[in-house]
């Protein structure tokens, strides 16, 4: 968000700026893009929005919310115009990080897709209703993570996979 980043991106003079894995974006920056600025966020907007979205689905054992998002950044966090949603295979097997590395392929893929369709002008837009959970950083604690380490060793995941 500084002048040194703006004046990069002004240089480069973008049609659509795409990030993943950001802090807020603000006004001045997301302006320089001339068709806008897209995210993808591995949380299912617009029920698990902020950091740490799978951890958070695993936690509240809630896979069924369990996704990727692209969508138009704003300042409302993951709050913007989804253009795409996907949910990946969950197995028996999965864990937070092998989920997050299937969110991550998939989300890329629809990012790509989204570029080319905001680019053609022929991406959908669809306005997000529903507030949904947000998770901040700070809600990330060493003591939750240890507590989803200890129900996923006992079959947890298992159990809700296989129901």
């Amino acid at each position: 968000n500084d002048e040194k980043t703006r004046k990069w991106v002004r240089a480069l003079k973008p049609d659509v700026l795409a990030v993943f894995g950001t802090r807020i974006i603000q006004e001045p920056v997301l302006a320089l893009a001339r068709l806008g600025a897209l995210n993808m966020h591995t949380g299912l907007s617009p029920y698990y929005r902020g950091g740490q979205c799978t951890f958070w689905c695993f936690y509240e054992n809630d896979l069924e919310h369990a996704g990727v998002t692209v969508h138009h950044l704003t300042q409302k966090i993951d709050g913007g115009d989804i253009v795409y949603t996907a949910q990946p295979i969950i197995e028996a097997g999965d864990t937070v990080r092998s989920l997050e590395c299937k969110l991550v392929k998939l989300g890329t893929e629809k990012m790509v897709q989204a570029i080319s369709e905001v680019h053609a002008g022929t991406a959908p837009r669809t306005k997000q209703t529903r507030e949904g959970k947000l998770f901040l950083s700070k809600m990330y604690t060493l003591e939750k993570r240890l507590e989803l380490e200890e129900r996923l060793k006992k079959g947890r995941l298992r159990q809700a996979v296989l129901s």
